[in-house]
């Protein structure tokens, strides 16, 4: 039997049964009750799904159990920081970010947490983000729900409702960074709210964009087209290469939400969206409120928003659209950071900072030439939206080649052969 094949069919079973057992506990218990079944099994699933093979059970468990406490001991600090004066809400907020940092950007020998492994005995052999996986999501939900606290827009969660947030497996992987106010709500009400054909069909879709078509632009991505050990005359491979492998970011991305969104609908929690036809969109700063949309929101939020109002208190009124446009800068560097600290994920970035502030001041420049009644009339036109649309997508698939460059390490020799013409 094919290995994949069996692999996706064991994997089909799990999550059936998966969601069965939590539509049992979601329909027939109440109250804490509810919330600690849900979090267990949760804890459970993530714990048996993500458990490495490259390690003992032993070593895994013990680091899963760190995992586990130390987002318990983020709870504490939430509880008891979040709605305090002055700025010990902060520390709260900044608790699970700098346990990111650890995990992440902490260096790969001399990591402080492999570090303290090494003291107790606990020699892992493979990188540290093995056992951490999703810390990037969880980090982001858990901070921002302190900054939900914070402003009453939800009560203090008890502990297993936490847990149940942080570790509810779909979202545990790739996301999307859906904020505790929407899984609440939707969890207290859920039982009246499971839409199961559209849910059956969202994860339909999902896996097809996932598994087929995902597979198919990849076979027509650098992997598959360029970088096959043969001779490619000319150009034209390394432009399909390059837009085949934005398409299959967003098949393979947005598929997999898709899924989430699906299994979760089944279970009547809601999940934000975190795409909404990013293709269509006609300027970088329009990108990014189509694609990878709650991460968009996130920084908005955390970043954009305080970060511009303290620029505006310090330097005045009459420089508001400058400290905008460094807000922007900062909040798309962040975004650049947060994908990796390697070179790359920092151009890239860049190119989106770059990208966004330009579109900023060049808008600020044409409603100053046009006038109000002029800048409606260049938004409506078809030809400016249309040309405005092509000129994204080409700056977004030349800038996600930076991400090939990460992923597979040999774009170098495609662009050597691209401007050789090999």
């Amino acid at each position: 039997m094919d290995f994949s094949r069996a692999s996706f069919g064991l994997l089909a079973v799990c999550a059936f049964g998966y969601i069965v057992l939590l539509r049992l506990v979601l329909a027939k218990l109440n109250g804490n009750v509810r919330a600690a079944a849900f979090a267990i099994i949760n804890l459970v699933a993530y714990t048996v799904v993500f458990l490495p093979q490259q390690v003992s059970q032993t070593t895994a468990l013990t680091i899963f159990a760190l995992y586990f406490t130390v987002v318990s001991f983020q709870w504490v600090t939430m509880r008891r920081f979040a709605q305090a004066n002055g700025n010990w809400p902060w520390v709260a907020f900044l608790i699970p970010i700098v346990f990111m940092i650890c995990v992440k950007y902490g260096g790969k020998d001399d990591n402080i947490l492999t570090t303290a492994l090494s003291f107790a005995d606990v020699n892992l052999g493979v990188p540290l983000t093995v056992f951490f996986v999703g810390i990037s999501y969880l980090a982001f939900r858990s901070s921002y729900l302190v900054l939900e606290v914070r402003n009453g827009t939800v009560p203090v969660p008890s502990y297993f409702e936490y847990m149940g947030f942080c570790f509810f497996l779909p979202t545990s992987f790739l996301g999307p960074i859906s904020p505790y106010s929407r899984f609440r709500e939707s969890f207290l009400n859920g039982r009246e709210n499971i839409q199961y054909f559209r849910s059956m069909g969202r994860i339909c879709i999902g896996c097809g964009k996932y598994f087929f078509l995902g597979a198919l632009f990849n076979q027509l991505a650098y992997d598959g087209l360029v970088n096959d050990g043969n001779l490619h005359p000319g150009r034209l491979d390394f432009v399909i290469a390059a837009v085949c492998y934005y398409f299959y970011i967003f098949c393979n991305f947005s598929g997999f939400c898709d899924i989430v969104i699906g299994i979760s609908g089944l279970l009547g929690i809601d999940i934000a969206e975190n795409f909404d036809n990013p293709f269509i969109a006609r300027n970088i700063r329009e990108f990014w409120n189509r694609w990878h949309i709650t991460l968009s929101q996130y920084m908005r939020d955390v970043v954009f928003t305080p970060l511009s109002k303290a620029l505006v208190s310090l330097f005045g009124p009459r420089n508001a659209s400058h400290a905008i446009g460094v807000s922007v800068f900062v909040v798309f560097l962040l975004v650049g950071l947060w994908h990796g600290v390697s070179w790359n994920f920092i151009v890239f970035g860049l190119a989106m900072a770059f990208g966004v502030v330009i579109h900023y001041y060049y808008t600020l420049l044409l409603k100053k030439i046009l006038g109000r009644n002029g800048f409606e009339i260049y938004n409506k036109s078809i030809i400016i939206r249309v040309i405005s649309t092509v000129i994204t997508f080409m700056y977004m698939t030349c800038s996600f080649v930076l991400f090939a460059w990460h992923s597979r390490g040999m774009v170098m020799y495609i662009v050597t052969q691209f401007w050789h013409g090999h």
